[in-house]
């Protein structure tokens, strides 16, 4: 890893509350001061899969290589061809759809917490025909699938993302024995053929929140450096 010290640690994750898995994870944890950023490479497995994963997260772990410049940058998400800028202090993760497999560019999750209030922010996103879109039908299934939540309410147009129209709608998502008021929102990047939903769990202002968030999305930020140079 070019010389820098490493730190592992393991913990287990349980998510059977909201419907998942028990998932043990190790991590390499790599602090650069002088960039003044630490890396944290993660690899994982449910429990049931673990013994025959062990093998396979190992090797991952072992053949990390520490790149000599670093594209990525706390407070802000950019993978898969678009990005979105968060608050440092946040806790950012991604999975795959379904979680037990990785994000990519067909399908992902990424989402927020904080240390106050838990669960802040669900962002999705899945490869689709242009045709095939419907921001309704994105907000309900990706609140389906990625929140457990089935009534949704108030759907309507709300302002552009990046440009393209987006729909919004309300619910209430369950987290353990409370429901949390969430604002979600979805639009089409034609640039890279995906739908995204954003979903935020905010009991005060949920517009307020999801603003800094919906402004700073890119559907494909390679694009944009392009035409402001």
């Amino acid at each position: 890893m070019t010389g820098e010290a490493a730190e592992r640690f393991d913990w287990l994750e349980d998510r059977r509350a909201t419907g998942g898995f028990q998932v043990q994870w190790h991590a390499l944890l790599v602090r650069l001061e002088a960039e003044g950023l630490v890396i944290l490479m993660r690899a994982g497995a449910v429990m049931e899969n673990y013994e025959e994963s062990r093998e396979a997260l190992e090797r991952a772990l072992g053949s990390f290589i520490l790149p000599a410049e670093l594209g990525a940058r706390p407070g802000r998400y950019a993978r898969f061809d678009f990005s979105i800028e968060y608050d440092v202090a946040e806790i950012a993760q991604e999975f795959g759809q379904p979680t037990n497999q990785p994000p990519s560019e067909e399908a992902g999750i990424f989402v927020l917490q904080t240390a106050e209030t838990g669960l802040k922010a669900v962002l999705t996103w899945q490869q689709l025909g242009a045709a095939f879109y419907d921001g309704d039908t994105a907000i309900e299934q990706s609140l389906r699938d990625s929140l457990g939540t089935a009534v949704v309410t108030g759907y309507r147009a709300w302002t552009m993302v990046d440009g393209k129209e987006t729909r919004t709608a309300d619910s209430q998502t369950p987290l353990g024995e409370v429901t949390v008021p969430t604002r979600s929102y979805a639009w089409y990047c034609e640039e890279t053929g995906r739908e995204f939903a954003l979903h935020v769990l905010d009991a005060e202002d949920a517009d307020a929140a999801a603003a800094p968030l919906l402004a700073s999305f890119q559907c494909d930020p390679t694009s944009a450096a392009s035409e402001s140079e």
